[in-house]
């Protein structure tokens, strides 16, 4: 009775579709494709060359940042050449742009934007947690409580913005604070509610739900360091600022005892017997208003090639992850596939298994009925 019983699960076996169970009968040859195209889809990870890519563009903005440092350094040369009397000196001063300070109206209408748009990105980000953790698997779950962890990366933006806030002083280096601030703001917004708007449901794999975060988390990496190139922008402006008001007072001491019409030259020779104790501020002035020349759009330069850099670098960030996505499928598909066709019987167990039941005597008794 055993044996009969055997038998018929065997037949039974055989004769179900073959998405129910793993296969039935192995096949050396498929087993064969399979285990090569396993070991292709493992050489065409393409993690090297976006890296390298990556690579590539810091290499070129070392380059790019050189060039600008040299043409600056050619400036300062030729604006101490082109010197001759004090004059010429302030007139270059005053050539330079100045950024006046902004009206108290003004800024607090961007410090009351600031706020809302602080305000709407936290509720965006509320309302993505609460929908990401919604409805999902424990591994998904595992996952996003990951993903949330590593969001705190925008928590440095948002504790700037509340100290901005909370000590609102007129001034430009504020109010430029300011407006970086709330585009950065109002792009992590932007950026919570279209994911949340087009995330996928509980039926996606987790596998496209953890590219799609990965992408999510790029978006926002990205749009803080857009915010730190500008933030650095405005610091290096700040500097130059302190720059020119230093000019200022050194040109002051030299104005009040050399009229504008006075040759450096000759006011150097004077000073050495007349003022002694003034001849270090005359050369301090005469190298802080060529640096201040020649940095005065130097910041500015070096942040569009920065931004510019950032952006082709996104570029290629996204693209690495949209490939390590559809990568990943492929490879989880090329293992199952491989993982299928090593099972089944094989052949000489499966013959090896009908002798058995032949020198029982029960493959005929079956047969008969």
């Amino acid at each position: 009775m055993p044996c009969k019983l055997a038998v018929k699960w065997t037949g039974l076996f055989l004769c179900v579709p073959v998405c129910a169970f793993p296969q039935r009968l192995y096949n050396e040859a498929s087993d064969r494709k399979a285990t090569e195209a396993l070991a292709l889809s493992q050489q065409l990870l393409s993690g090297q060359v976006w890296e390298k890519a990556l690579s590539n563009l810091d290499e070129l903005y070392k380059l790019r940042q050189q060039f600008v440092f040299d043409s600056t350094q050619a400036t300062l040369k030729s604006e101490w050449a082109a010197w001759d009397t004090w004059g010429d000196v302030k007139a270059t001063l005053d050539r330079l742009p100045t950024t006046p300070p902004p009206d108290r109206g003004r800024f607090d209408k961007e410090i009351a934007s600031l706020k809302a748009s602080r305000a709407e990105a936290e509720a965006e980000l509320d309302q993505l947690r609460a929908k990401l953790l919604q409805d999902r698997t424990p591994e998904q779950v595992r996952m996003v409580g990951t993903w949330l962890e590593r969001i705190g990366a925008a928590k440095p933006l948002f504790d700037r913005v509340l100290k901005l806030e909370e000590n609102p002083a007129v001034s430009a280096a504020n109010m430029e604070a300011a407006e970086t601030s709330k585009k950065a703001l109002d792009g992590l917004a932007d950026l919570y509610k279209n994911f949340r708007t087009d995330l996928p449901a509980q039926s996606a794999s987790s596998i496209f739900l953890e590219g799609q975060i990965r992408l999510l988390e790029l978006e926002q990496a990205h749009v803080l360091r857009v915010a730190a190139i500008q933030d650095r922008l405005q610091a290096e402006l700040v500097r130059v600022e302190s720059l020119r008001k230093r000019s200022l007072v050194l040109l002051g001491r030299v104005g009040a005892k050399y009229p504008d019409a006075t040759k450096i030259n000759e006011s150097f020779a004077k000073a050495k017997t007349e003022n002694p104790e003034l001849v270090p501020d005359m050369a301090s002035a005469l190298y802080h208003v060529a640096a201040c020349s020649a940095r005065a759009d130097l910041p500015v330069r070096l942040a569009a090639h920065r931004e510019s850099l950032e952006l082709r670098a996104q570029g290629l960030r996204r693209d690495a992850a949209n490939s390590a996505v559809y990568e990943k499928t492929i490879a989880n598909g090329i293992q199952r596939l491989a993982a299928y066709h090593k099972g089944g019987v094989r052949p000489q167990n499966l013959a090896a298994f009908i002798r058995a039941l032949a020198t029982a005597g029960l493959i005929p008794a079956i047969l008969t009925r």
